[in-house]
């Protein structure tokens, strides 16, 4: 009896230590810390809401801290704007909000979580936050009216679904921070047709780029080290795609139902290409294979390519491609000095080091110069052609699409 006793006497003393109350038709609760938490109130949220970085309670003014998770979930606001005082913001908490077209989120927020805006199909404008290191699954899953985003500088992980079924999203511009695009993560963006994915990604999970049916070229940087399954399966608008030396496995079902595909580039230390790789790119005409040793393969090639595609391989390698499974059944394979070709694309501009000084000469005034170390962080982004290094060191100048290493 004493033990039941002392256990509603615990109770009640915890409900009355979460203290709720409304100001102005948004409702509070007051934390341990002495700040106070957005929730979900007995009425529907509508129209615009502002939620203020302090409210008067008890003749105190508290901060508002936090968004409790589901606070404004299935309400019909239109436009919430959040104070800088906000750290926190939890899952679910604009999900499923029809009518929300404007979002405007604080600086101070760490991370955008879960569903946080997953379903509404209006949201078209979206302020994202500065020091967010990440956005977590499907957080803007299914928001079909939003066309562009810009992920912001310091995001390091897209996680799974985050911008699925987006299908008004016509471009993303990445942060130069972003480490791994997760699974699914722009599955169904029918609308995207541009994607340049940063050097600072070393992954790409499966199905990142499902079905984006509208993108037509692909570079996949030299940062890259994996790749999933379906990363651009079905991209049936795809035309031409690379990918880098720094990836040795190429996945199952990468290019399925490409049927657009016409070029492929893969770089020189790919050592197994899985199975149905390029099933249904029965528009295949180039394929450029840089590696001397015929990779170990799946069956990756449908049989109208072996029939029609022109296989590209390194000088001196051709003896070997025609004797290795699945290579040799290939009705045309060239020869082709990649070195050359390399060197030919880069002839218009040149670049020169000096100390430390790099230079470019024959790229035209106003030209973007970019500067990578070698593991794919940026150091310097200017329209200036003389530029000062800070250290000496192995770096990747990128001008005009072209990317040249250099050593000073």
């Amino acid at each position: 009896m004493k033990i039941i006793n002392i256990f509603i006497f615990c109770s009640l003393a915890l409900a009355c230590n979460a203290q709720s109350f409304s100001v102005d038709n948004i409702y509070y609760t007051m934390l341990e810390n002495g700040t106070c938490q957005v929730v979900k109130g007995e009425n529907t949220y509508t129209g615009e809401v502002v939620v203020p970085a302090t409210v008067k309670y008890q003749d105190k003014n508290i901060r508002v801290s936090s968004i409790d998770g589901e606070a404004f979930k299935g309400s019909e606001i239109t436009i919430i704007e959040i104070p800088e005082s906000v750290e926190e913001i939890g899952k679910y908490a604009f999900s499923d909000c029809l009518h929300l077209s404007e979002a405007y989120l604080p600086y101070t927020l760490g991370k955008i979580d879960e569903c946080l805006f997953s379903g509404d199909i209006s949201l078209s404008i979206v302020e994202m936050p500065d020091f967010a290191t990440s956005i977590e699954r499907e957080a803007f899953r299914g928001c079909s009216s939003l066309k562009s985003i810009a992920i912001p500088a310091m995001i390091k992980a897209i996680e799974i679904n985050a911008f699925a079924a987006c299908t008004a999203l016509e471009s993303v511009t990445f942060g130069n921070s972003v480490e791994s695009i997760g699974y699914y993560s722009f599955d169904g963006c029918t609308s995207l047709k541009t994607l340049e994915i940063p050097k600072s990604v070393t992954g790409i999970a499966g199905g990142a780029f499902n079905r984006c049916s509208s993108l037509k070229k692909v570079v996949v940087p030299e940062s890259v080290k994996t790749m999933g399954t379906d990363v651009f399966a079905f991209c049936t608008a795809l035309e031409e795609a690379s990918l880098p030396s720094s990836l040795a496995y190429i996945a199952a079902r990468l290019f399925k139902g490409c049927t657009a595909l016409s070029v492929v580039t893969i770089g020189n230390a790919v050592e197994n290409i899985d199975g149905d790789v390029f099933s249904g790119c029965n528009n295949l005409t180039t394929f450029n294979c840089m590696t001397a040793t015929p990779p170990a393969c799946g069956k990756a090639f449908d049989a109208t390519m072996l029939e029609n595609c022109t296989l590209y391989i390194p000088s001196g390698s051709l003896e070997a491609y025609k004797v290795a499974d699945y290579w040799k059944d290939f009705k045309k394979i060239e020869e082709k000095d990649f070195a050359s070709v390399e060197n030919a694309e880069r002839d218009n501009v040149s670049i020169s080091a000096s100390g430390r000084t790099i230079t470019i000469a024959g790229a035209d005034t106003g030209t973007v110069v970019e500067i990578y170390t070698a593991d794919g962080r940026i150091v310097a982004k200017t329209t200036y052609h003389t530029i000062e290094m800070p250290g000496s060191g192995v770096y990747l100048v990128k001008v005009d699409n072209q990317c040249i290493k250099i050593v000073i």
